[in-house]
């Protein structure tokens, strides 16, 4: 994270098929999250937060059943988070106020939620 990155995230990762980890947290990306993502299949760790994404949650990202993270906080990301929540991602961080979320484990609607985030990562590797 903090990759001191700009401009919208790249198509071209799509490609990477074996890609299992993505973290582009603390960057200052724009843009949308591209819904190609969706098409990646054995990502696991998708954490995007603290960046400049708009748009809405990728209808595509519900139909991955190996996706288990997803930290989409603090960005102007808005819908319906709900898709996620039944393809069995089990750690979900989201700005509460601007997505519909049934199943978020951390809210971070103001403030830093990152050590709430942290503890939730524990736990959830703790259970694997």
């Amino acid at each position: 994270d903090a990759l001191q990155l700009t401009g919208t995230i790249p198509t071209w990762i799509e490609n990477f098929s074996k890609l299992k980890l993505l973290d582009l947290r603390s960057n200052s990306l724009t843009g949308s999250i591209p819904v190609d993502f969706s098409m990646l299949p054995e990502l696991s760790y998708l954490m995007v937060s603290d960046n400049y994404l708009s748009g809405q949650v990728p209808e595509g990202l519900g139909s991955r059943s190996n996706l288990f993270v997803v930290a989409f906080h603090h960005n102007n990301i808005t819908g319906d988070a709900g898709q996620l929540c039944q393809a069995g991602v089990r750690l979900l961080t989201t700005d509460c106020d601007d997505i519909a979320c049934s199943c978020c484990v951390t809210c971070c609607d103001s403030g830093s939620c990152y050590q709430d985030l942290l503890w939730d990562m524990l736990e959830y590797s703790r259970g694997l």
